[in-house]
């Protein structure tokens, strides 16, 4: 067994839950008091505890991702994903009824000697 860490002294935990919703005031709330904590950690493991600690003490700081604001599809919307997806995976005439290349361009080197 490898020792990590001692916590001595007396020791606290509280865990308030708010009853009801008319109160003002956080829902949960958690008080955790610690008398000598002794830890033994390598500067990458104190540097991980310590950005653990800064996340637990102010949680709301580095919060920056976007609210989703995207409504769900509708069946119109499943119908034109569809659409798509059909038309890019069927294989369609890239020659019209002419022979024509219609807006498309593309190269080859048949009958090319080198």
């Amino acid at each position: 067994m490898v020792l990590a860490a001692t916590i001595s002294a007396r020791q606290e935990v509280r865990l308030k839950i708010k009853a009801s919703d008319n109160i003002s005031g956080a829902k949960v709330t958690l008080e955790v008091l610690l008398g000598s904590v002794n830890c033994f950690l390598s500067p990458r493991q104190f540097q991980a505890l310590q950005e653990l600690v800064d996340g637990l003490i102010s949680p709301g700081d580095d919060d920056d991702r976007p609210v989703n604001k995207q409504k769900p599809m509708a069946a119109q919307d499943f119908q034109l994903v569809e659409q798509d997806l059909q038309q890019r995976l069927l294989p369609t005439d890239t020659a019209g009824p002419s022979g024509h290349l219609q807006g498309k361009q593309g190269w080859s080197q048949a009958g090319r000697t080198f």
